[in-house]
């Protein structure tokens, strides 16, 4: 599990607005502007504030229990 001290690099301004896809598969994501180290979890609470019905925050939670 990741520790809240520890900086990562985010988005800063991460939503479905700011990517590229195809075949429901993000192959871009864009506007880097507000790009910066800090919680990349914050990204994850942006997209589930304002998309909560696609379970981004579930998805995320489910791919760090399955981390080694």
């Amino acid at each position: 599990m990741r520790h809240a001290e520890r900086k990562e690099h985010d988005h800063g301004d991460f939503g479905l607005g700011n990517t590229l896809g195809a075949d429901c598969v993000v192959t871009a994501v864009v506007d880097r502007t507000h790009e910066g180290y800090g919680d990349p979890l914050w990204d994850v609470a942006c997209l589930d504030l304002w998309w909560p019905q696609v379970g981004f925050a579930e998805a995320y939670v489910e791919a760090q229990c399955d981390a080694p």
